[in-house]
């Protein structure tokens, strides 16, 4: 499993002396245990009668559901720091954004996702091309999910409808 191989690489980090990664990796899974936290108090307002696990290890979905919204965050914050010229803190910034993709899966290609596209294009229906792309980015999500960018995705279903 992912997380247990994060909690691995923060020993590794920590024995290496790497301060980036260490601090990089325990946010991350710092992230990781919030987000489970927050699952939990959301099941717990719907049944009262609901227990939770000490022991529960995330699932790789939702490892890559936080690697991927950080990843977002921290790549906005790219933005910022180049416009205030931080070249310091811009540094770091893809530092940990190298260390985090380290854990993502392989990234499809293009033509990967344009085959994707044209399968579930030729699959879903609707009244209008925006009712199209919403039901084929809605069936394309899952199959990709945390395999490509979303952005990337919306692109070519667009070029795909003419929108």
């Amino acid at each position: 499993m992912l997380f247990e191989t994060i909690s691995a690489d923060v020993k590794t980090a920590m024995k290496a002396k790497n301060a980036v990664e260490v601090l990089t990796l325990r946010t991350l899974l710092a992230d990781i245990r919030n987000m489970q936290i927050k699952r939990f108090t959301e099941e717990a307002k719907k049944n009262q009668n609901v227990q939770r696990n000490q022991e529960e290890v995330p699932t790789d979905e939702d490892v890559f559901a936080v690697l991927v919204k950080n990843i977002k965050q921290m790549e906005d914050n790219l933005e910022i720091f180049v416009n205030s010229k931080r070249d310091d803190l811009l540094l770091m910034e893809n530092t940990k954004i190298a260390i985090y993709k380290k854990y993502l899966p392989l990234q499809m290609s293009d033509d990967e996702l344009t085959r994707i596209v044209d399968n579930v294009l030729k699959i879903v229906s609707g009244k209008s091309p925006k009712e199209i792309f919403g039901a084929a980015m809605k069936s394309i999500m899952p199959m990709i999910k945390g395999k490509a960018d979303g952005n990337a995705v919306s692109q070519i279903v667009k070029q795909k409808l003419g929108l």
